[in-house]
């Protein structure tokens, strides 16, 4: 298996801009997505049934191993709903 697997990942894009889905929100309203930037690693939560726009985005700074898996630890962790946040993160987006 690869990484990407044994975290329970769903690639939504590969390669360079990776996008990955984590998994829906405790209420199964939204979905919690993980995207390789520029710069760094960003959960995103779009709706369930619309994973086209953004609701709401974190960052986490940094490109190497550990960052990436802080930030899918964070999003596992998280509950996805509109009153809280991952935790770990830099940088909120779209604030």
């Amino acid at each position: 298996m690869s990484l990407i697997e044994d975290l329970g990942l769903t690639p939504v894009r590969g390669g360079v801009g990776a996008w990955y889905t984590v998994k829906l929100s405790d209420d199964g309203r939204y979905r919690i997505d993980l995207l390789e930037m520029i710069y760094n690693w960003r959960i995103a939560v779009s709706a369930a049934d619309d994973y086209t726009c953004w609701l709401r985005a974190w960052c986490y700074r940094g490109k190497d191993v550990l960052t990436f898996l802080t930030a899918v630890k964070a999003a596992q962790e998280w509950d996805g709903l509109p009153d809280s946040e991952p935790k770990g993160y830099h940088r909120a987006v779209g604030r």
